[in-house]
Formats: structure tokens, sequence, C-alpha cells
């Protein structure tokens, strides 16, 4: 839930618990048509690996990854293949549960935008040095002088200004000043009423995006689903049906509470 993404490296020495469906299991295995197995093997790679990102000025650091149908597709692809429910549904689950997970990280990020200063504000800053990335702690040490600035002090002082610029590009409302060969000052101003209401409307995009995210997963196992229900009863597919809708509305739920926990601290 896949994109691919630049892998960092270290510039300096150069996972609902997925729930036992065995009667289930059984339901879908009888009388189900013998399938072809695959002569490929699944790889952990395969697997989508989805995120949820904050819309960014200027330069763009590393890739966003949307949430769209394709991508979904492309997720179970290989179980399709398969033909197993089995896999499917437990991929399924599971894959809802990092989008839900993501979802926490990401309101969590916009929360600390407003809350008390800490070196947590640029966890999301990406540093890219002769083509590739890398996080901000691999070539800085960050720190909070008076409660209300970040210290940067960059490893390396030749790094000084690719770090400088990577924190303008992550969009944070941060202007690091340089008060020394390799170290950087950043003022965390106080949040207007506006900047609040803008936050807290970012924190709804985030929240849909999160349950676009969900819904289409639903619907991208219902496709595996219908391709083996031939001989399946009434009763079997109202089973599966259901197993999914209640997945997928409870990491919804899952979302919403984060949300209103985003929004309650942004007020």
């Amino acid at each position: 839930m896949s994109l691919s993404s630049r892998a960092f490296k270290s510039p300096i020495g150069k996972s609902l618990q997925t729930r036992t469906i065995s009667s289930t299991t059984q339901l879908l295995k009888k009388k189900a048509p013998k399938s072809t197995p695959s002569k490929s093997t699944k790889s952990d790679a395969a697997l989508a690996d989805t995120t949820v990102v904050l819309p960014t000025k200027g330069k763009k650091v590393g890739k966003s990854r949307d949430w769209d149908e394709a991508q979904v597709e492309t997720t179970h692809q290989e179980d399709e293949a398969e033909g197993s429910f089995d896999l499917s549904f437990n991929d399924f689950t599971n894959k809802q549960k990092e989008i839900v997970n993501k979802t926490k990280e990401d309101l969590e990020t916009l929360v600390n935008r407003v809350g008390r200063v800490t070196p947590d504000l640029l966890d999301s800053v990406s540093v890219e040095i002769d083509k590739e990335l890398f996080n901000l702690q691999s070539v800085a040490s960050v720190s909070v002088k008076d409660g209300s600035s970040l210290i940067i002090s960059v490893f390396d002082a030749s790094m000084i200004r690719d770090v400088e610029k990577a924190i303008f590009a992550a969009n944070l409302g941060l202007t690091p000043q340089k008060i020394s060969e390799n170290v950087l000052k950043c003022l965390v101003p106080r949040p207007a009423a506006d900047t609040k209401s803008k936050l807290a409307k970012d924190a709804a995009g985030i929240a849909e995006n999160a349950r676009i995210a969900l819904r289409l997963r639903r619907q991208a196992l219902q496709k595996i689903v219908n391709k083996q229900k031939t001989g399946k009863s009434t009763n079997d597919l109202r089973t599966i049906d259901k197993m999914m809708d209640e997945a997928t509305i409870t990491h919804s739920k899952s979302i919403d509470d984060l949300l209103h926990k985003a929004q309650a601290a942004l007020r």
C-alpha cells in the first residue's frame, strides 16, 4: 500500500489484531475449485507501503504516496493470482492497521506544531546530500533552548547549507538562522488562531484520506471474493462480507477517534 521512495542512509561513516478465521476458511474452501499454485513467491517488498503526507510548498522532499485505486489493486494482485482469501484477508487487515498507525503519526506531528517546543518538530525533515535523502537526525542533533527555540548542531559543517534548505522545504513555518559555522537556530512562533484553524482543517484532510484508503482496501478485497464465490452459499458470502465490513468499520472508528483527539488539542 506500492510506490517506491528513496532509502535513507547515514552519511556519517559512510503493523485490529488479525483475527483467527479458521471457521470462515472452511466455509471458503467448501466446494471451492482448485487453483493452480503460483510459481512466484510473495515478498515483503511486494506489499504496498502507503502513507499519508501533508502537502508542502517549495522543494519537495521525498515522494508523496497518495491513496488511489490502482495502488490498492496492485497490493492484492498476487493474492488474486493465488486465489487465497485467507492471505488476502490477513493482508487486508494488516494494511488497514498500517493506515491507522500512519494517520496517528501524521496527526501527532501536526499537533506538535502548536504544542510545546520539542526536537520532534523536526522529525519530518529530510536532508538531500549528493542527490540522496537522509533523516535530519543522521546529520545533526536537535535540542531546545529557552523553551522557545530549536538548536540544530550539524555534525559536518559542510552540510549546514543543505540542512538549512531542508528545514525551509519542510514547510513547518520555521526560519533557521546560522549562529556559527555548524549551528542553526529556529525560533518557534506561537501559533495564531487562524493558524490553529488551518491545522484543524489539515487534520480533517488527513483523516478523510485515511478513510478513503480503508474503503479502497475493502473494494479490492471484494473483487477477490467475487472471483471465488462460485459454489459458495449465500450464507457463506454474507459471513465473508460481514467480516470485511466489521474490520473496515472498526478501523474507521479508530481514525475518527484520532481526529477528534487532534482537533481538541488544536483548539
